[in-house]
């Protein structure tokens, strides 16, 4: 029989932790029922980096078959997401509604955008804790991660992407050695930005001991090639923004490490905090 497969519709992940923005750490695998439509309706699933391409026989028996009058069959696709990255969450904003083993996220093509979520970033809003998705998945090998829908009568658009955004945390630079205590006016300061750190204020470490603490201004994002800006310096003027320099690359947060603290100037809501010992 004769064939010829043309794209039908391509999923991406993007996520802007990432330098080149392509998240690579899902794998789709169609549900029982979606592989049989898959054959019925004679499309072809092919899975890519960071995307998967779902192709329809353009060539049926010799005649052909637009794009159009596939997409006029009134079915739907389901396909569940695995996740091979433990620490995906730790570098993702805005899924603190997520649990893992008890969430799942659902993305669909129902938004009337070309994201399968409502908003610019998948987010809270698409965590669902519906019994009856849940229940899809029960007997499934691997828990998975997320669920998504294609409804081939209202694929709009030939690529629909999904797109996390990477987290924000206020950083918080610890001067725990007593050599970095005794620092002339200690201060962070920006190479690049000037922007300087709020401190040095003394806190108690989990150990009892007592350390110098440098905080933020502003939330900072996480990257995977995290930006050295910033530097540890002594005998800063604030008037005339003169230091000598002490250390003049300083680490970035490990992703795998976060805190919540609850601070005493908005007692209301918690702060994400990553912190570097140094």
């Amino acid at each position: 029989m004769d064939s010829r497969f043309s794209p039908l519709v391509t999923v991406a992940f993007a996520h802007s932790y990432f330098s080149d923005e392509k998240l690579k750490v899902f794998r789709v695998l169609p549900a029982k029922e979606t592989e049989w439509l898959l054959a019925q309706h004679d499309l072809l699933l092919k899975t890519q980096e960071n995307r998967f391409v779902i192709c329809f026989n353009s060539l049926v028996y010799g005649t052909s078959r637009s794009r159009e009058q596939v997409c006029d069959h009134d079915i739907v696709l389901r396909f569940y997401i695995l996740n091979s990255d433990p620490y995906f969450l730790q570098y993702t904003e805005a899924l603190d509604a997520y649990v893992p083993g008890k969430n799942l996220l659902q993305f669909s093509n129902t938004h009337g955008n070309e994201k399968l979520h409502p908003g610019e970033f998948a987010d809270n809003d698409i965590v669902v804790t519906d019994e009856t998705v849940q229940k899809d998945t029960a007997f499934f090998p691997v828990k998975p991660f997320a669920v998504m829908s294609l409804h081939l009568k209202q694929l709009t658009a030939a690529l629909y992407t999904v797109q996390f955004a990477t987290r924000q945390t206020y950083w918080r630079y610890i001067l725990s050695t007593s050599f970095l205590q005794q620092l002339e006016k200690p201060a962070i300061v920006g190479k690049q930005s000037k922007a300087v750190f709020k401190g040095p204020e003394w806190i108690t470490l989990p150990d009892n001991r007592k350390a110098l603490c440098f905080v933020s201004g502003e939330k900072i994002a996480f990257h995977e090639i995290p930006n050295r800006d910033w530097q540890l310096v002594e005998q800063y003027d604030e008037v005339t923004g003169r230091f000598k320099v002490v250390k003049k690359i300083l680490p970035a947060p490990d992703i795998t490490h976060l805190s919540v603290i609850d601070t005493s100037v908005d007692t209301a809501s918690l702060r994400s905090y990553s912190e570097i010992i140094l």
